[in-house]
């Protein structure tokens, strides 16, 4: 059985886990002037075999503003599980051979007239090849309506190799009951 342990130290939630046998993780979060941090790391034993995400997002006036990473020591350590924070997920790509092994993106939210906007730009690198890297950017609307129900647009950009790209638009009705 593994297991871990919380606790907070000076102001910070401390992490430390035993996921496996074979790896472990440490995290540490919390706010400094104004500004929300959080930083993890899973590792797993043997050489490149690390994987750590970092955020750090802050209020502008009604604006949220935040830049996420992640930053694996090699190739297909990430996954879908990994990586739900961003617009595009890593190691998705079926290209032969590639090692994407690192993400940045920044997040823009604010509220207009009772509309949620959510705005992500972002980069997955060495997505295709070493040196070529994967931009993309998503624009997202939702807004409660008066039946109960939820309508969220989403519209995506991004690369599909280092010369092409497509784009995407999805309308999304959820329904709670």
């Amino acid at each position: 059985m593994y297991g871990g342990a919380t606790f907070e130290l000076a102001g910070n939630t401390v992490q430390l886990k035993r996921v496996s046998e074979t790896t472990k993780g440490y995290g540490l979060a919390g706010s400094l002037s104004g500004f929300d941090y959080r930083i993890e790391h899973k590792s797993k034993d043997g050489v490149n075999q690390g994987v750590t995400f970092g955020q750090v997002s802050t209020k502008v006036g009604d604006m949220g503003v935040s830049y996420a990473m992640i930053d694996a020591e090699s190739g297909n350590l990430v996954d879908e599980n990994d990586s739900s924070i961003f617009a595009v997920e890593m190691g998705h790509s079926t290209v032969t051979g590639t090692t994407d092994d690192a993400q940045q993106q920044v997040t823009v939210t604010s509220s207009v007239d009772g509309n949620a906007l959510t705005f992500k730009m972002g980069t997955i690198e060495n997505a295709f090849s070493a040196g070529a890297d994967m931009d993309y950017t998503q624009i997202m609307a939702s807004r409660p309506l008066a039946s109960g129900a939820t309508a969220t647009l989403t519209w995506t950009e991004q690369d599909t190799s280092a010369t092409a790209s497509k784009e995407t638009f999805e309308i999304d009705l959820s329904v709670s009951f």
